[in-house]
């Protein structure tokens, strides 16, 4: 096992008893040339003791990486472009005044999308729409977290027999757009006129979960801006998995898809599914999967629709018509406001080492959050056609697989619904997305798509990667939440309707809700 830098050490037992703040912290750009120095940028991410944190990995020649430095770090950090001959610019002149900025100097005290929320606020935004709405609206909840917090969302159902879509956000803590654009779509499904909107929202039955980690949001809000993992116990001085490299398909103790240093932002765990929020999930989605067609994952950022596999550069069966589904997704979205989103594998975006922020953990679902998410899925996988993960950023629409460069079966329908989704976001403001395999935008292995497309069926398995391209990152401001959640919602129209013309969501009037 890596020892943790000193750094390390010092921002985790800070962390504990008094709000970190990061001034004077910069965000560097950096752009790989040749094979060598891309190859030193992926060896300075896995290496826990030099602890840099990447907002956004290089996976090729070409493509940027985002690479957050200390003050403490500046010295080594231009030592290390020196010896390699990397160029750099800067992108953030310093990251507190970024998170003091972030948000809107007067606060609201209930639910609405001019400002992030806490934990709290969220969940009472729940219990009003379950009393609002009795008999469309109800509680579900699916597990506890490692420090004992509910794992709640919300089932939308109007018709008996619909099928299931399934929405996760804000699996990594640090990003709030997530859990907004999703409590933005809930409030939308329950009381917007517009026709698209209302013909979804009645047509699908929506399990909606707003906050999937729920000990790493807290500890995001209260101590650590940019908290990433769970906040699991792993030795005597780190803490926390990544819940996206904790599932229980293809897991990898250690690199290339993930870390196995358990200070690492990409530490995949102990085991698979040792995060019960992870577990808690998969079992879910597993149990259901004969009513859940759709899984999408949501997170930021980067603009890009991400289908699997994660962990391979491998097609699955699917993979040309995820293409198609992404494409369509993207197209809606650039219709807005022209904002741009890739459609992508998810591969194309992990670490053993257990000080790397994308640790794997010590073994597949070794996290509860991770754990709960899984089992739910994989328990009604019958009625869940849908899976859809929120994140942060990029805007990055993907599918499967994260972990091999390798098609699915139905990578070509993935790549068709995702640009049917990217034109539909366009359309409002120009935004662009990608469309994307998840290994397409780096590899990473034990991801929440490849499980919930691998193991569960969900054959619509989608990972967002929401807004910006970096100039804001993960600290994007509060006024970007409704123009971010309107493409997200203009994009499932799309995801709908493209999926169910290629034969993969079927109406389920033999189950009960």
């Amino acid at each position: 096992m890596k020892i943790c830098a000193v750094f390390v050490i010092s921002l985790a037992v800070v962390g504990l008893a008094e709000k970190v703040k990061f001034n004077d912290y910069k965000v560097f750009t950096v752009i790989p040339e040749n094979e060598d120095q891309l190859k030193a940028l992926k060896d300075l991410e896995l290496d826990a003791v030099a602890s840099f944190d990447f907002w956004a990995s290089a996976k090729s020649v070409g493509q940027k990486a985002d690479i957050m430095v200390a003050p403490g770090q500046m010295e080594e950090f231009h030592d290390f472009l020196q010896e390699n001959n990397l160029q750099t610019s800067l992108k953030v002149e310093d990251v507190q005044k970024l998170i003091d900025n972030e948000r809107p100097l007067i606060t609201p005290r209930n639910m609405e999308w001019s400002d992030y929320h806490p934990l709290e606020t969220i969940y009472s935004f729940l219990d009003d729409v379950i009393a609002q709405y009795p008999g469309v609206v109800s509680n579900v909840q699916i597990g506890s977290s490692t420090e004992g917090r509910p794992m709640r969302g919300v089932l939308i159902s109007y018709n008996q027999g619909n099928p299931g879509v399934f929405i996760e956000a804000n699996t990594h803590a640090r990003e709030w757009i997530t859990s907004a654009t999703a409590t933005y779509i809930i409030n939308e499904f329950l009381t917007s006129q517009d026709p698209e909107v209302r013909r979804i929202a009645e047509s699908y039955d929506w399990y909606i979960f707003p906050v999937v980690n729920p000990d790493g949001f807290v500890f995001s809000h209260t101590n650590n801006r940019l908290w990433r993992k769970t906040r699991s116990r792993q030795g005597l001085i780190c803490q926390g998995v990544d819940p996206n490299r904790n599932w229980a398909h293809e897991w990898q103790p250690g690199p290339p898809g993930a870390s196995d240093d358990i200070c690492s932002l990409t530490y995949a765990g102990p085991e698979a599914f040792s995060e019960p929020e992870v577990r808690s999930v998969g079992n879910f989605v597993f149990e259901n999967r004969e009513k859940i067609q759709v899984f999408l994952s949501f997170h930021s950022y980067g603009q890009v629709l991400l289908y699997p596999w994660s962990y391979i550069a491998q097609d699955t069966p699917d993979t040309a018509n995820h293409i198609v589904i992404g494409n369509a997704m993207a197209d809606a979205i650039r219709t807005l406001e022209g904002t741009e989103y890739e459609v992508k594998s998810s591969y194309d975006l992990s670490s053993d080492d257990i000080c790397s922020l994308t640790y794997a953990g010590p073994e597949a679902f070794s996290e509860p959050e991770v754990r709960s998410v899984g089992n739910f899925v994989f328990e009604n996988r019958e009625k869940i056609q849908v899976f859809l993960s929120f994140h942060s950023y990029g805007q990055v629409l993907l599918y499967p697989w994260s972990y091999i460069a390798q098609d699915t079966p139905d990578t070509a329908n993935h790549i068709v619904i995702g640009n049917a989704m990217a034109d539909a976001i366009r359309t409002l403001e120009g935004t662009e997305y990608e469309v994307k395999s998840s290994y397409d935008l780096y590899e990473h292995s034990g991801t929440a798509i490849d499980y919930t497309y691998g193991t569960a069926g969900v054959k619509i398995s989608w990972t967002f990667e929401f807004r910006d391209q970096g100039t804001y990152g993960f600290v994007l401001p509060a006024r970007f939440i409704i123009p971010n959640a309107i493409e997200a919602l203009r994009s499932l129209p799309a995801l709908l309707d493209e999926s169910t013309r290629l034969g993969y969501i079927t109406q389920l009037k033999s189950l009960t809700n």
